[in-house]
């Protein structure tokens, strides 16, 4: 069996084997790129130097490719177990969006359009650039306009006719 085996797929064989060990590397500790991208280059190497023909480079290209999906699965397995404190790919904090201010107060105040409004824009409240929505679909900038709603950071202004 050691005839069979030439030096170049032995080499070949050991090229594919560490190439796949950096890529799976980079899936556990993922930062610079330099195992991934050595380990690319190794896996291409090993095939290159392994394949025949056109056929049997996509074959080994197939296999490399599945075996690093299963070791990308069990390795969000197993960073899921309590051992890991978080997964190096899955973030584990969420964000928490800060509460919008109450607008409430501002219901009923009166000011003037400064950007037209199509539906949304700058109106000027007493000194207080805001940004707005119209209740219709289009005001003209230098329009007069009242805060009829108020919901969370979304103001809703209609226009006033004088």
């Amino acid at each position: 069996m050691l005839s069979y085996l030439s030096t170049f797929s032995v080499i070949a064989a050991v090229a594919l084997l560490i190439g796949i060990a950096l890529v799976v590397l980079e899936m556990f500790i993922p930062g610079f790129g330099l195992p991934g991208i050595s380990g690319l280059i190794l896996i291409g190497l090993g095939i290159f130097l392994q394949a025949k023909s056109l056929i049997e480079a996509m074959l080994l290209l197939a296999a490399v490719v599945a075996l690093l999906g299963i070791a990308l699965f069990i390795m969000l397995l197993v960073t899921k177990t309590k051992g890991f404190k978080q997964s190096p790919i899955v973030l584990s904090t969420s964000i928490h969006p800060e509460p919008a201010a109450d607008l409430a107060y501002l219901v009923g105040k009166e000011g003037k359009v400064l950007t037209p409004l199509r539906p949304a824009g700058t109106a000027d409240f007493d000194g207080v650039r805001l940004d707005v929505v119209a209740e219709a679909a289009f005001v003209p900038a230098e329009t007069s306009v009242r805060i009829i709603k108020a919901e969370g950071n979304r103001i809703v202004v209609r226009q006033i006719f004088e």
